[in-house]
C-alpha cells in the first residue's frame, strides 16, 4: 500500500505519460510478480520445513511486494492521465458551436460583461459532442452525476437569467481548449484543472431547453432555502453550514487568505470532528441520563454501539449536507474505521490508519492527488498524531488543554508551512494567532448554526429567526476578519521543490528525538531555503519574458533592480495581468526595485496594467511612443544602454506601426523589443536607424503575417526569436510564413504558449543562457494536444 500510494502521488510530477507499450510490459511484470508471490505463499503453507530450500529469501519477497505495489500505482496513475486526455475534444472541433446537455454544479458571479460563471458536468462526455438538439431526454433524465464525470467552465452569455445549481440544461455553447499561464510565483492552473476534472472552457451562447432534473440533493435543498431568506451575510452562512463558497467575492477571499482562515469556511475534517464531538457530548449528557432513569433497578443495556451508530448517522447527514465534498468524505472514512475498531476492540496504529485513508482516497477520488486539499488534510492529521506521540500532553485541567491547543496550532502552522508555500506561495505570519482566537468561536457557532438550520427545516421555513440571528453573529465575525486583513501584510514566498523538501525534513527533525548532530543537520537543510532569498548575481543581466497569454510583458533585471517593458492585458472587472502574474513573479525573483515602465503602444495586450505597474513602481508616468520613447532617447541604466530606434521624434500617433522599438544591450549582447510594429513601420525604422544583428528579438506583433518582413529578419538576424502568444490563439500566431523566414536565417524560435515564462542570461564573457518554465517544471498535462 505504501508503494502504491507513492507511485500514484508521483504522477503529479511526471514529465510525460508512459507509452502504452511500456504500460503493457509493466502489467505483465505485475502479473508475474503476483504469480511468484502466490506460489511462495503456497509453499510456505503446504510444504514441510525441511523442503523449503527452494523458497525465495525473506528480503526478496518484501522487495517483490514493494515492486508489485509500485507497478500497480504507476499503471493506475498513467491510466488516469490517459483517461483525462480522452475526455478532451479534438483540436479541430474548437471554435465551433456545439449542443451540450449539462448539469449545473456551481454558479458564481462574474464581471460586468457576463452574468455568471458556471461549472457544469458534461452529461455527454464523448470526444464527439452532439451537434443537433435531437437528444433522448429520457436517457438524459436517468443520467447520474458519477464521481468521474468530466466538467467544463462556461461563461453565461445567454439572454436568460443565470441557472441555479442542480438544473440540467441543453445549451448551445462554444468550447475552447484549456490554456495555462506559467510564471514564477503563479498558480499551477493545469494541475488545478485536473483536480476539478475540468476538460474545457468556453461560453454559453443560448439556452435551448431545460431538461428534466433529478431529485434535488440535501445540499441543494438546504442551500436554496438559505438563499430564499436573503440574509445580509448569507454568503458566509452558506460557506460555513453547507460548504457552498460560490458567492464569496474576491475581497472575501483576500481577507481569508490574509488571515489564514480559509479552511474555516470550507467544510473539512475539522468541521466533521466538531459535529461528531458535539453529537457525543449531547448524547452523553442528555440521552444517557434518560436511559439510566428509565432502567433504574434493572440491568442497563449496552449503549456504546448505539451511541457510535447515532454519531455516525449524524456525520453521514452532515457529509450529505456538504455535498459529499472530498475533505469531509475522507474524515468520514477515518471516523468509520475508528468506530469499527472501537466496537471490535481492535487496535490500528495511527500510521496504518493514515495509510489506509490515503490509499482509499487514491482509488475512490483519484484526481484528488492533483489538488492541494488531499495533502493539506492528511498532512494536518499526521502532524496532530506526530505531535501527540512526541510530546504526550497532560490534559487533566482546562488550562492544560488550552495550552495544548495553542501548542498544537503552532506546530500545525510550522509543519504545514512547506505545503502551504508549495501550493499557494503565500504565508500569513499572523495566521496562528488569529486561528487561536477564531477556531473556538467557530466551534461554538457551528452547532448553533446547525441547530438553527434544523429548526428552519422542521418548521418548513416558517421560523427563520434563529438562523437570522446566527447570520448576524457570523457577519460580525467576518467583518472583524476583513478589518484585520486590511491591516495585515501577506508574505509572498516562492521556493523550489528541492527547498520545500529540505524545509519539510528540517521541520520533522525538530520533532525528532535529540541526537548529537541534530542542529547541524537542521542548519544544512535550511541552506537551500535561505539561498532562495538571494538576488541574482549582479555580474549577469537578465531578460524575463513573462507568459501573459496573448500579450507582451518583458522584465530586464540586474541584481535586485528591474525595468518593465509592457504590462500585458487587463481583464474587465478582474485583476490585470500585472497583478495576477507580473507582480508575483517580481517578488518571487527577488526583484525589489522596479525603476521604470516602458509601453510600446496603447493596445490592451501591451498596456492593460499601466496604472497598477506605475503604483507598484512609484513612477510618475510610463515612457511610451507618444511620451518620451522616440528616436533620440538614449539612457544608461546600471551597465545597460536603452535606446529607442522608432518612432521618429515628436511622434503623436499611438498605433502598431508607431510602437516604441527599444534596443537594450551592454555593448556585446543586445535585445530588441519592437512592440507590434508591422512591415510599414519596419521599413521606416530600417531607413532612419542604424541596425545591427541582435542576440534576442521579441517577434513583432506576436508573429503575425503582417510583420517580420524578409528585410527586417535579414538585417537583425537574431540568434533567438520569442513569440509572445496565447495557446490556441484565434489568429493562428505565429504565422507559418514568419516562422519560415526566421528559420532561414538560423534563429532558434521560442514561444511562450509552449514553454511559458522564458529567461535569458547575458554577460560579457559567457554565451547567452536560456531557461524556460517548461524546462524547469516539465509536466505531462502541459504538453500540447495532438
Amino acid at each position: 500500500m505504501t508503494c502504491f500510494c507513492i507511485a500514484s502521488l508521483s504522477a503529479v510530477i511526471w514529465p510525460v505519460l508512459p507509452h502504452p507499450l511500456l504500460l503493457t510490459v509493466c502489467w505483465l511484470l505485475l502479473v508475474g510478480c503476483h504469480v511468484l508471490l502466490r506460489q511462495s505463499k503456497w509453499y510456505r503453507y503446504f510444504v514441510p520445513v525441511r523442503q523449503r530450500n527452494s523458497l525465495l529469501p525473506e528480503y526478496l519477497l518484501w522487495a517483490m511486494i514493494a515492486f508489485n505495489g509500485f507497478l500497480t500505482g504507476c499503471i493506475w496513475g498513467a491510466s488516469l492521465g490517459y483517461w483525462y486526455i480522452s475526455w478532451q475534444q479534438p483540436t479541430e472541433k474548437f471554435q465551433q458551436d456545439v449542443i451540450l446537455p449539462v448539469a449545473v454544479e456551481q454558479v458564481r458571479p462574474a464581471h460586468s460583461t457576463t452574468q455568471c460563471i458556471l461549472t457544469v458536468a458534461l452529461i455527454t462526455h464523448s470526444q464527439h459532442y452532439p451537434h443537433t438538439a435531437a437528444l433522448d431526454t429520457k436517457l438524459i433524465a436517468g443520467w447520474h452525476n458519477f464521481w468521474l464525470t468530466p466538467k467544463a467552465r462556461l461563461y453565461w452569455y445567454a439572454a436568460q437569467p443565470c441557472p441555479t445549481p442542480g438544473q440540467r440544461l441543453l445549451v448551445r455553447a462554444r468550447l475552447r481548449p484549456l490554456t495555462f499561464l506559467r510564471n514564477p510565483g503563479g498558480p499551477d492552473s493545469g494541475r488545478q484543472y485536473i483536480a476539478q476534472r475540468i476538460v474545457a472552457t468556453g461560453y454559453v451562447k443560448s439556452l435551448l431547453q431545460q431538461l428534466p432534473a433529478s431529485a434535488a440533493s440535501l445540499h441543494q435543498r438546504i442551500s436554496q432555502a438559505i438563499r430564499q431568506l436573503a440574509m445580509p451575510n448569507q454568503r458566509w452562512t452558506l460557506a460555513l453550514l453547507t460548504g457552498d463558497r460560490s458567492q464569496l467575492t474576491d475581497t472575501d477571499w483576500q481577507s481569508l487568505q490574509h488571515t489564514g482562515t480559509a479552511h474555516l469556511f470550507s467544510i473539512s475534517g475539522m468541521h466533521l470532528a466538531l459535529i461528531a464531538g458535539w453529537a457525543i457530548l449531547i448524547a452523553s449528557y442528555c440521552i444517557l441520563p434518560l436511559v439510566s432513569l428509565f432502567t433504574r433497578g434493572r440491568a442497563q443495556p449496552p449503549l456504546r454501539g448505539a451511541l457510535i451508530f447515532i454519531t455516525w448517522l449524524i456525520c453521514v447527514a452532515y457529509t450529505a449536507l456538504a455535498n459529499w465534498q472530498l475533505p469531509v468524505c475522507r474524515a468520514l472514512l477515518l471516523l468509520t474505521v475508528a468506530g469499527l475498531c472501537y466496537l471490535r476492540a481492535a487496535f490500528i496504529r495511527h500510521t496504518d490508519m493514515a495509510l489506509i485513508m490515503l490509499c482509499v482516497c487514491c482509488v475512490v477520488f483519484p484526481f484528488a492527488v492533483y489538488g492541494s486539499g488531499l495533502y493539506l488534510s492528511i498532512g494536518a492529521v499526521m502532524v496532530i498524531w506526530l505531535v501527540h506521540w512526541r510530546i504526550r500532553p497532560n490534559l487533566t485541567s482546562l488550562m492544560a488543554r488550552w495550552r495544548w491547543f495553542m501548542l498544537l496550532q503552532a506546530w500545525l502552522t510550522v509543519c504545514l508551512l512547506p505545503l502551504t508555500l508549495g501550493f499557494f506561495d503565500t504565508f500569513s505570519a499572523t495566521a496562528p494567532l488569529i486561528n487561536l482566537l477564531v477556531i473556538p468561536i467557530i466551534g461554538l457557532l457551528l452547532p448553533l448554526g446547525m441547530g438553527a438550520l434544523l429548526v428552519l427545516v422542521l418548521s418548513n421555513g416558517a421560523w427563520s429567526q434563529p438562523l437570522r440571528v446566527f447570520d448576524q453573529t457570523l457577519g460580525g465575525l467576518t467583518t472583524g476578519l476583513q478589518n484585520v486583513a486590511s491591516a495585515l501584510p501577506l508574505a509572498t514566498v516562492s521556493l523550489s521543490w528541492l527547498s520545500l523538501v529540505a524545509l519539510f525534513v528540517a521541520i520533522l527533525l525538530l520533532l525528532a528525538p535529540a541526537f548529537s548532530t541534530k542542529r547541524w543537520c537542521i542548519g544544512i537543510l535550511l541552506m537551500p531555503v535561505l539561498s532562495q532569498f538571494l538576488p541574482f548575481n549582479p555580474r549577469y543581466w537578465y531578460l524575463h519574458v513573462l507568459d501573459v497569454g496573448q500579450g507582451t510583458a518583458l522584465v530586464f533585471s540586474q541584481g535586485a533592480r528591474a525595468i518593465l517593458v509592457d504590462t500585458g492585458p487587463a481583464y474587465p472587472g478582474a485583476a490585470s495581468a500585472f497583478e495576477r502574474h507580473i507582480q508575483p513573479a517580481l517578488r518571487t525573483l527577488n526583484l525589489t526595485s522596479l525603476d521604470a515602465v516602458y509601453i510600446s503602444h496603447g493596445d490592451n495586450d501591451h498596456a492593460g496594467g499601466v496604472p497598477q505597474a506605475l503604483a507598484y513602481a512609484s513612477a510618475g508616468q510610463a515612457l511610451s511612443s507618444v511620451a518620451g520613447c522616440q528616436q533620440g532617447y538614449h539612457v544608461q541604466w546600471q551597465q545597460l544602454t536603452l535606446t529607442a530606434l522608432w518612432p521618429q521624434a515628436a511622434n503623436n500617433i499611438d498605433d502598431n506601426n508607431h510602437s516604441c522599438v527599444l534596443l537594450v544591450g551592454d555593448g556585446i549582447n543586445h535585445v530588441l523589443a519592437p512592440g507590434d510594429i508591422e512591415k510599414q513601420g519596419e521599413y521606416g525604422m530600417l531607413y532612419h536607424s542604424a541596425i545591427r544583428p541582435v542576440d534576442v528579438l521579441i517577434a513583432p506583433h506576436h508573429g503575425s503575417a503582417s510583420s517580420s518582413g524578409a528585410l527586417f529578419v535579414e538585417r537583425f538576424k537574431p540568434d533567438y526569436v520569442v513569440f509572445t502568444t496565447a495557446r490556441f490563439n484565434r489568429w493562428g500566431f505565429p504565422a507559418p510564413s514568419v516562422t519560415k523566414r526566421y528559420a532561414q536565417v538560423g534563429s532558434q524560435q521560442l514561444n511562450t504558449a509552449v514553454g511559458g515564462y522564458t529567461r535569458f542570461r547575458f554577460s560579457e564573457d559567457d554565451a547567452v543562457s536560456v531557461l524556460s518554465y517548461q524546462q524547469q517544471h516539465p509536466r505531462w498535462y502541459y504538453r500540447p494536444l495532438q
